[in-house]
């Protein structure tokens, strides 16, 4: 069995999921809700990175979705957790035959849990280790790089830090919101082809070429550097 743990959003995992259900594979979500930090958070958040008038029309994508919901053929089961820590049970018992990706995930994940399961991913959209930590699709559009990464590592005690799997590349969309869904959607079809040859991804996974000891997290971007961003980028 496939296990996602993430936090399923109506904008970007869900592009994900709409993606990934075509392909017959049966899977399980462990929701997450976003950093436990509340609506509040998120909403503060969401406004001061896609202004009032992106924020509307996420707010609409929101409200479309809660009356005409997404069904997912192939989602066997959706547990929601508040923490990560009530998936525990659950994650120690996975076997052998069992995957487990962290999409998204809004928390860290203790790989200790994930000893016995057949392999253990990261998908995350940035190149490593350059773009490590979070909204690396933001980095690489401020960075001017006309190719979006999009790495699949392993899951490893810290952050961003495991081996690489298989790594792609794909062409930024309009802005920040449409290149946010595409690579989604794409990390979708990685998998699917990851999964095709799992045993010789597993078996060829190199390190990340780490300039230091100690890797550095990109954090979320300042009201500034998102002003600077909106000079030469969309956001919406």
């Amino acid at each position: 069995m496939i296990f996602f743990i993430t936090q399923r959003d109506p904008f970007f995992v869900d592009s994900f999921f709409e993606t990934f259900d075509k392909f017959d594979k049966k899977y399980t979500i462990i929701n997450l809700p976003s950093f436990n930090k509340g609506l509040a958070w998120a909403i503060k958040k969401t406004f001061d990175l896609y202004g009032l008038r992106g924020f509307l029309y996420l707010l609409y994508i929101k409200l479309t979705k809660l009356i005409r919901p997404t069904f997912f053929a192939n989602m066997t089961k959706q547990y929601n957790f508040k923490y990560i820590d009530e998936a525990k049970d659950i994650l120690i018992n996975l076997g052998q035959d069992d995957i487990i990706i962290s999409l998204s995930a809004p928390s860290k994940i203790p790989v200790e849990w994930l000893e016995n399961v057949k392999v253990k991913i990261n998908i995350h959209c940035g190149k490593l280790p350059k773009y490590a930590g979070v909204m690396p699709i933001f980095w690489q559009i401020n960075d001017g790089l006309d190719e979006i990464f999009i790495t699949f590592q392993d899951l490893a005690k810290e952050i961003d830090t495991g081996k690489i799997f298989l790594e792609t590349k794909i062409k930024p969309s309009y802005s920040l919101f449409e290149t946010s869904r595409l690579a989604k959607r794409q990390s979708a079809n990685l998998l699917k082809e990851f999964l095709l040859n799992i045993e010789s991804n597993i078996k060829n996974a190199h390190d990340i070429n780490l300039p230091g000891k100690k890797l550095i997290l990109r954090k979320f971007p300042t009201s500034e550097e998102i002003k600077d961003f909106k000079k030469t980028h969309r956001l919406v």
